[in-house]
């Protein structure tokens, strides 16, 4: 984790502010801020900008990804490094103690701290579970939401419903609602409910994915058929919500083997 992030970054021109009600510098209610104050449309960008360089400054040979800015890869020999990066918050996947000690202490040199938080637990919404075998070897780790989604199905009162067997009726009708002067939108917030059944298939639960993504095609004018078919997504959620994202590490894993064409 960066402390104090934005912060960190400075401006490329001050930009006048006014100070809070009641506050004066100098008896002036007015300055000009030189750094990206948390709350400025031009903070996050300076900031990304910030990291890019520091990452790079700490370990020069990470390669940034072209599909993807946020992600960064390092295969050197037995080293193998893969970073994700959300806002200031760094997930590092690494193999060598060592130089993930040596990475922190010289992105610290940088000018902007850099907190390790040890073995991850959560991040970006999801929780993590890393499983050792006997002798304390990492054999594989599991990807949850469980809490999230029970907590989001509260949302729509349905944590007392009955649970369902699939994500999805096999009898189920896309056929559009038509546009017609009489059309009366369901009393449902069916494009919120949408928006957190996206954000859980995409992140653990793709056995949710294609019933959500078909549903997601009627949020400009929901019908009483969909905002049910909606519910037992939510429902077969309710009976699964311990249902984990599970990767087993594969001892014949060899990163020469990449494409890294792809991955750049």
């Amino acid at each position: 984790d960066a402390t104090q992030a934005y912060l960190n970054s400075d401006l490329p021109e001050p930009i006048p502010v006014k100070l809070p009600d009641g506050m004066t510098i100098d008896g002036k209610e007015y300055a000009l801020a030189n750094k990206a104050v948390y709350g400025f449309r031009q903070a996050g960008y300076w900031w990304s900008k910030l990291s890019h360089k520091n990452v790079m400054t700490a370990e020069p040979r990470f390669i940034r990804s072209l599909a993807d800015p946020c992600f960064y890869f390092l295969f050197d020999g037995p080293l193998i490094v893969l970073m994700a990066v959300n806002v200031d918050d760094y997930f590092v996947a690494h193999n060598d103690p060592a130089w993930h000690a040596e990475f922190i202490s010289n992105y610290c040199k940088t000018g902007t701290e850099l907190v390790g938080e040890g073995i991850c637990k959560r991040w970006f919404g999801v929780n993590y579970d890393w499983i050792k075998d006997d002798s304390g070897k990492l054999i594989s780790v599991r990807m949850t939401q469980g809490p999230d989604i029970l907590a989001a199905i509260g949302v729509f009162g349905l944590l007392n419903a009955t649970t369902a067997p699939s994500p999805m009726d096999s009898g189920y009708d896309s056929t559009p609602v038509p546009d017609t002067p009489d059309y009366v939108r369901p009393d449902f917030e069916y494009q919120s409910a949408i928006g957190f059944l996206l954000w859980y298939s995409r992140m653990t639960r793709p056995d949710t994915l294609t019933a959500t993504c078909l549903l997601a095609q009627h949020t400009k004018r929901p019908g009483d058929r969909h905002v049910k078919a909606v519910k037992r997504i939510f429902r077969y959620m309710l009976g699964t919500h311990d249902y984990a994202l599970v990767f087993n590490l594969d001892p014949d894993f060899n990163p020469a083997a990449i494409n890294l064409s792809v991955m750049a």
